[in-house]
């Protein structure tokens, strides 16, 4: 008995030995794990507190270069509300890769928007300050508002000949048009109906772009107001106009002031945006919201060599 008392010592000193290793090396994964866990408790605080247009992939261009692209592929030239959303999705699939990965695509949104126009029509609070709207064809419309009061705006009024050229449609350049559409829908945020004094049914005429600049007058018309979900997302401040209006040149040396503001094209307009505005004045995006829920401080560190 005294021997195999003797066998079985070495054993027992030898398990507690391996079991002094085996804590030991799990105190030392245990902090590793731990230091990981605080980076990136951090890298994910910093990211939910970077502006939004840093959390987002935006893609930016012209109507009339992605036009022209599309006739070098021998692809239908015209910047279709399908082809819109066709791009979009093949953005997303592109981008979609990697540690870093794309929200879902519901949370994808695409526009085109005018150069800013001098409004032609009295606006009720603004007192005689000059006023310039931008118009933006954006989509989705649902996703990023909610409808105070009216409607979404539905299909544009046909579109008529230029003034004087009666009967004459023929097109000289991408995206210009001798024809245009007089009356747009849209839909303005409650900040722009409030500061402009604009309600459902209001009508305010602008000076058509591109090549029918000075040739024809555009009338927007309010179909709905609308209200920002997530004022803080990319949709909204990619292009700040459009949610907020804004006094420029308040300083005392400066030029007298004037508004700066936006309203909002909706589905069925992507072409009558095009034709009033010029394709080659209307700037284009696609905005593709980045995920950042699973990403850790182990797989952030070799983006900083990026």
């Amino acid at each position: 008995m005294s021997g195999m008392s003797g066998i079985r010592r070495p054993r027992g000193i030898y398990l507690a030995l391996g079991l002094l290793t085996l804590c030991a090396v799990f105190a030392a994964t245990a902090g590793v794990r731990e230091a990981l866990a605080t980076n990136t408790q951090a890298l994910r605080q910093t990211l939910s507190s970077s502006p939004s247009l840093a959390t987002a992939i935006t893609v930016s261009t012209t109507a009339d270069s992605v036009s022209r692209a599309m006739a070098q592929a021998q692809l239908p030239a015209d910047l279709t509300e399908r082809q819109i959303g066709e791009i979009t999705g093949q953005l997303h699939a592109d981008y979609d890769h990697g540690v870093v990965g794309l929200a879902p695509p519901s949370a994808d949104w695409a526009s085109m928007t005018s150069n800013l126009s001098t409004v032609a029509s009295p606006l009720p609070k603004v007192a005689g300050t000059e006023v310039k709207l931008e118009v933006a064809y954006k989509q989705p419309l649902s996703q990023h508002m909610r409808l105070v009061a009216g409607h979404f705006p539905g299909a544009p009024a046909p579109p008529v000949p230029v003034p004087g050229e009666a009967g004459s449609t023929a097109a000289f350049g991408f995206g210009g048009s001798r024809t245009y559409t007089p009356l747009l829908p849209v839909v303005v945020t409650q900040q722009t109906a409030a500061t402009f004094g604009l309600r459902v049914g209001s009508k305010v005429r602008v000076p058509a772009g591109g090549v029918l600049g000075g040739l024809a007058m555009i009338t927007v018309q309010v179909s709905g107001i609308v209200a920002p979900t997530d004022p803080d997302s990319p949709f909204w401040t990619a292009d700040q106009a459009a949610a907020l209006p804004s006094l420029q040149n308040q300083g005392s040396f400066s030029p007298p002031p004037y508004w700066v503001g936006g309203v909002i094209a909706g589905p069925g307009e992507a072409a009558a945006v095009q034709d009033d505005f010029g394709a080659g004045e209307l700037a284009v995006q696609w905005g593709l919201p980045l995920r950042f829920g699973s990403i850790t401080g182990q797989q952030a560190q070799p983006l900083k060599t990026r």
